[in-house]
């Protein structure tokens, strides 16, 4: 990136900037319909000389229930991160949704749709949903629609699955 003290036409210098973030997870089945999981972060961000390093938590988990699928986490759990002199709080997540797999199959195929909500500390209330369409668990066929962001809403993907190998596009504006 240039560095610039104003408006002008040549740059005084370049500088760069690098993010890290390395998680140790571990996921476990403590009861036939219950998964619960964590993960331990070691966070770095560095621009130009000056740099941020940290920690965080992730917890999460999961209900099974038939065909319904619930989840809750909170993500980023962990003390304020320090650039320079300047202290600032990670960006603490709160998420719960859905999944409700449809007990018919569709021309060959299952039918899977979801919801759920995301709420950021200092943030709005998001609601996400979508839906899978996935022909013999071999192509799949992907849409989803978001609430309140600035940017984007509408997204579409696909995917193809081949025994342990797998190739996913998504399109996201």
């Amino acid at each position: 990136m240039e560095r610039r003290s104003g408006p002008s036409s040549l740059p005084l210098a370049t500088f760069d900037a690098h993010d890290l973030a390395l998680d140790l997870s571990y996921a476990r089945k403590i009861l036939e319909q219950v998964n619960l999981g964590a993960s331990f972060k070691y966070l770095y961000e560095k621009i130009d000389i000056s740099s941020a390093a940290g920690f965080s938590l992730d917890l999460g988990g999961i209900y099974f229930l038939k065909n319904w699928e619930f989840g809750a986490s909170v993500l980023n759990l962990g003390p304020k991160m320090k650039f320079n002199t300047e202290k600032f709080n990670l960006p603490t997540q709160f998420r719960a949704g859905v999944v409700h797999f449809m007990p018919q199959k569709i021309a060959q195929g299952d039918f899977k749709v979801s919801l759920d909500v995301v709420k950021t500390k200092g943030d709005k209330w998001k609601l996400n949903t979508g839906g899978e369409y996935g022909w013999e668990e071999k192509i799949f066929l992907r849409v989803g629609y978001k609430t309140e962001y600035e940017e984007t809403n509408f997204s579409f993907g696909t995917g193809v699955k081949y025994k342990i190998y797998s190739i996913d596009y998504a399109f996201v504006p």
